[in-house]
């Protein structure tokens, strides 16, 4: 998950495999790693606590199953939090990662140049196993070599699929 911000996008993500993977993730482990360059915000993201606004589009079966509610704040599962390990990561910076199933890049391009948007996407690539998966904003598009690079999966949900 790049520039994962407060961790909502990496808990959700966790929550979701959990869920379909028969409930423990344990026969079908899963690592999830989610980066931001702004070290206070992936802090704040640690500690899975949120308000109600941001818990108002979680299904209340979810809500109950993966959070404790304390005074007016939501905590996450500890189970959950331990699927997802926090990097520091400049998306300006060629990538430390490799062999990915998927990135989620989502709503994070549009505060880029067009040059900076292809040496992210070429990361992206480099980052990615062959058949591995790219998901993007519902305003943000692949152009330039990196549409060479990808097919489209799911064009309408911005979800595209490595080559090769």
């Amino acid at each position: 998950s790049a520039r994962c911000s407060s961790g909502e996008e990496p808990y959700s993500l966790a929550i979701l495999w959990r869920e379909f993977s028969g409930g423990s993730g344990i026969n079908c482990p899963c690592r999830i790693i989610a980066t931001d360059i702004d070290r206070q915000s992936m802090e704040k993201a640690r500690q899975g606590i949120y308000d109600q606004n941001s818990m108002n589009e979680i299904p209340p079966e979810l809500t109950k199953k993966y959070f404790m509610q304390s005074s007016k704040n939501y905590l996450l599962d500890e189970d959950i939090k331990r699927m997802v390990e926090y990097r520091h990561c400049d998306l300006l910076e060629p990538s430390p990662f490799t062999g990915m199933d998927l990135i989620l890049c989502r709503n994070v391009l549009i505060y880029f140049s067009r040059q900076a948007q292809e040496f992210i996407f070429e990361s992206f690539k480099k980052s990615l196993r062959p058949g591995g998966f790219l998901v993007l904003g519902k305003v943000e598009t692949l152009f330039g070599p990196a549409k060479e690079s990808f097919t489209p999966y799911d064009p309408k949900e911005r979800i595209y699929q490595l080559n090769g």
